[in-house]
């Protein structure tokens, strides 16, 4: 009776652990699909922790960790944010809290629970991994019209989460894939490096093709880094060369290719501006802006237009107007026009005409050049970007040009920030601070662009000051230093990838964003498997 008693009772035991582990494949299955899933698979994280009892190990553990009294600082810099926040922004605050939960919760539950096998870690990593692939194959579907109308926008291949915070996770899954092939902590058979090569044959393409901007300058960004941090100590002198020449030689190329996209944005006419026809085959008059030196392609962007027939011809081909907003919110008569330069046609009634189903589709969605009907995705999207960067420095508006409306946050950002630069406007004043900024550096943003800055560094500095920064970045460097554990390079990666992506994101201000960051971050420091001694 007692061997059955202690078996039984050695079984009950088990059950916790098995939900535990199971609602970490659940968590890393969803997060790139539902946010609903992910908070339940938290709460039932935390459920399983309370029901494996053990309180008094589970705090000892919690006592002696230094990094979870690091993390959990970070945690308690919120709260002491409340008791400076605007009584009307209490909510608000409430409401960053709640979405910030993460941050405390997880590092505590897995600070305090007993360390995965070299297995099960391995199963996490796969189980995220396969979660990215799935979500992946149907982006792509979504891009080409699989599941519905095609897109042109990676925005909208992201159905379930952020498209940033999607690429975030297909470019870690690029390097957990290289881990699994190149580390000697895991032992895969030939099979298994077939198919993790396979994915991330996949993954690049996906982030290319797509594309995902923010992960495909990360990737090899990261990558870089990742090679001088981890490998440059052990180079030879002659690779140590090389390398160097490679990082020197990257920007320069960089820089002359985008330099060859503005050359085709900037006026590339010859044609003697007075010899320029005045009126269409209809016989209305055309306006020639010879002032403005906008092109596409090289064609000149404001002669040959004739309003009256582009609208009259235009609306008989759409079921947007003419005077309406494209799918991208620009002025569909703009996107029309400049779509047409780039064709090299005149901007009347017989070009709206010669323009192809399809052709017409893609200014709807807000195409504005017809080479982004072609190929190379990335090429298109830099071609955007360089554009956008051309109409900035005219001073025209930035509205609805995500780049550059980034500089605008920025800015808006260090207005609020000279008022209170030690402790910062505390956890709940932030929208508001915006609101009233925005008013008074008179940004020529449009209302409805007007937002916070998209950059979690700043983010920080806003609500806490520079004190809050300078221990923001001390959670992000002191545990990659001190890191004891083999994963420890993948770890690295990890870090790099979310402290790049803060520069342009508020990687930690939504549900997905912090849980992606908190599960990781503490997956790694709690729960990976302990190098062995000797």
């Amino acid at each position: 009776m007692q061997i059955i008693s202690a078996s039984s009772n050695n079984k009950i035991k088990l059950i916790p652990n098995t939900i535990f582990f199971g609602a970490l494949l659940i968590l890393v299955s969803v997060l790139p699909f539902s946010e609903y899933v992910i908070s339940l698979s938290q709460f039932t994280i935390a459920g399983a922790w309370l029901l494996s009892l053990n309180f008094k190990e589970k705090f000892q553990r919690l006592y002696r960790n230094k990094f979870f009294w690091a993390l959990a600082g970070l945690a308690a810099i919120h709260l002491i944010g409340i008791a400076y926040t605007d009584a009307g922004n209490i909510k608000y605050a409430l409401k960053d809290i709640r979405i910030k939960v993460p941050l405390l919760l997880l590092p505590l539950l897995f600070a305090s629970s007993k360390p995965l096998t070299k297995k099960q870690f391995e199963i996490v990593l796969q189980f995220f991994v396969a979660a990215i692939f799935c979500a992946t194959v149907y982006s792509v579907g979504i891009k080409h019209g699989l599941w519905g109308p095609s897109t042109v926008d990676a925005r909208d291949t992201s159905i379930f989460i952020s498209h940033i915070r999607f690429a975030l996770m297909i470019c870690f899954s690029i390097f957990i894939l290289m881990f699994f092939i190149f580390s000697d902590s895991f032992s895969s058979s030939k099979v298994e490096v077939f198919v993790y090569s396979l994915l991330i044959t996949w993954f690049s393409f996906v982030l290319y093709h797509v594309p995902f901007l923010t992960g495909a300058i990360l990737l090899p960004f990261v990558a870089v880094l990742s090679f001088f941090i981890l490998l440059f100590k052990r180079c030879s002198p002659f690779q140590k060369l090389v390398s160097i020449s490679f990082i020197v030689l990257l920007p320069v190329f960089a820089l002359y290719y985008l330099n060859n996209l503005s050359e085709s944005i900037h006026l590339n006419y010859t044609e003697d501006i007075e010899s320029l026809e005045t009126t269409t085959k209809e016989g209305n008059l055309y306006e020639h802006d010879v002032n403005n030196m906008h092109a596409e392609n090289g064609n000149r962007v404001w002669i040959y237009v004739c309003h009256k027939e582009l609208e009259r011809e235009w609306n008989k081909r759409s079921t947007i107007n003419y005077q309406d907003k494209d799918l991208t919110s620009q002025d569909l008569r703009f996107t029309l026009i400049r779509f047409l330069a780039s064709k090299g046609l005149h901007k009347d009634a017989d070009a709206v005409q010669q323009l192809s189903v399809t052709e017409i589709r893609a200014i709807e969605k807000g195409m504005a050049n017809v080479n982004l009907l072609r190929g190379q995705t990335i090429h298109n999207r830099l071609y955007q970007v360089v554009w956008e960067y051309e109409m900035y420095k005219k001073e025209m508006n930035p509205s609805g040009h995500s780049l550059f409306m980034r500089l605008e946050y920025f800015k808006t950002a260090l207005h609020i920030i000279k008022d209170k630069p030690l402790f910062g406007i505390g956890t709940g004043n932030i929208v508001k601070a915006y609101e009233k900024a925005y008013k008074e550096t008179n940004s020529k943003l449009e209302k409805r662009f007007q937002r916070r800055t998209h950059n979690q560094y700043l983010s920080f500095m806003i609500c806490f000051g520079i004190i809050g920064l300078l221990y923001f970045i001390f959670t992000l460097i002191y545990p990659v230093i001190y890191f004891p554990n083999e994963f420890k390079s993948l770890y690295i990666v990890f870090i790099l990838i979310i402290a790049l992506s803060m520069l342009t994101e508020d990687t930690l201000e939504t549900q997905v964003g912090v849980t992606f960051y908190a599960f990781f971050n503490t997956l790694f420091l709690f729960l990976a498997p302990k190098k062995k001694k000797g």
